[in-house]
């Protein structure tokens, strides 16, 4: 692609979740996929990276008609959407498709914030405390060394064995401190790095309960499938290439077989593992009714809200405990070096 047609970066979770939904406004109103367009860019500001994309697409959209193509040509719109955006024009589902990757961006958006406020804060806590600490014992400990001196005494016990540990920092402890934090951000932004080049959720891995994070994702671009109107085994296909966790692309390896095979698709979910108990009854009547889109969304959903559950009970139970270990730590500090001294300056 040249570089002049590459106006802006890879687009947001919730510019693509907007974008989707005032494309899917202007279909629903009955105005071509130019007017959207151009009523777009008209809300977009003169001078904006936005406009610039908004004018190419127009332009290639006039001369060819593709909407797809004009996305693709722009640098700006994931492989995903722009596959399942090509597929509602040849099955004459857009607007219902772009619906849904509103959905589908909005929930993966929530995901980021939700797994990276896992990940980030309790490091985030954990660096304040080990940083109270290091001062402590760098700064404070000699002050208290001094005040034994002035006394004629020794610090003994454990008093000494921080001071030691101090001075150890100061020295030669600190800058092994600083190297191990450099390579906890430069694995951080790695994991950040990997995950979004395969086109995952950043600190996705560090998950505790990653399969049901996989499973929503799973519903979510099934769902999309469903709604685009393609076959069961080709919507597996796409989650196939979709998924980054190779113990549930197995999962769903397995259910393609099995529907390869005949078996129906509430089935197939539950012989692979992916699915049980109220989720797959669900799927079931939805297979009954033709609601399979609506179904997957609403399960896609239910999950997500559970995964924010979990992390949020989660971070409940972290922070105070980190607390009450950075509180327990300072007060045996303090309380190893200033009983004795008070002890010490009360048989004065």
């Amino acid at each position: 692609m040249s570089e002049e047609k590459k106006v802006m970066n890879m687009a947001s979770d919730l510019y693509l979740a907007d974008w989707s939904e005032q494309m899917a406004q202007v279909l629903k109103s009955g105005l071509t996929i130019e007017d959207g367009l151009e009523l777009i860019r008209d809300d977009t500001g003169t001078d904006s990276k936005e406009r610039e994309m908004l004018d190419q697409m127009l332009s290639e959209i006039s001369i060819s008609g593709d909407l797809a193509q004009a996305m693709e040509n722009t640098g700006v719109f994931p492989k995903d959407m722009i596959r399942m955006v090509r597929l509602g024009e040849q099955t004459g589902n857009l607007e219902r498709i772009l619906y849904n990757l509103k959905s589908q961006y909005e929930r993966q958006n929530a995901l980021r914030r939700s797994i990276k406020n896992a990940v980030i804060y309790p490091i985030g806590i954990s660096l304040v405390m080990v940083a109270l600490i290091s001062v402590i014992l760098i700064f404070v400990m000699p002050v208290f060394k001094r005040a034994y001196a002035s006394l004629g005494i020794e610090m003994t016990g454990i008093a000494k064995v921080l001071f030691d540990l101090g001075n150890w920092l100061g020295s030669t402890g600190l800058p092994i401190l600083i190297i191990l934090l450099i390579g906890l951000f430069a694995y951080l932004l790695y994991q950040r790095y990997r995950s979004s080049k395969e086109g995952g959720i950043p600190f996705d891995r560090m998950l505790k309960d990653r399969e049901m994070l996989e499973a929503c994702k799973f519903a979510g671009v099934m769902a999309l499938c469903f709604s685009g109107g393609i076959t069961t085994e080709e919507g597996l296909e796409m989650t196939l290439e979709m998924n980054t966790s190779p113990e549930f692309s197995k999962k769903i390896s397995e259910c393609k077989s099995y529907c390869e095979e005949g078996a129906r698709f509430n089935e197939a979910v539950r012989r692979a593992g992916i699915f049980n108990g109220r989720m797959l009854r669900r799927i079931q009547m939805a297979e009954k009714t033709a609601e399979m889109d609506v179904t997957m969304q609403e399960i896609a959903d239910e999950l997500q809200f559970l995964i924010d559950q979990d992390i949020d009970n989660r971070m409940g139970r972290v922070e105070p405990i980190l607390i009450g270990v950075l509180t327990a730590i300072s007060a045996l500090i303090l309380l190893s070096v200033m009983l004795p001294l008070l002890g010490i300056m009360g048989t004065l």
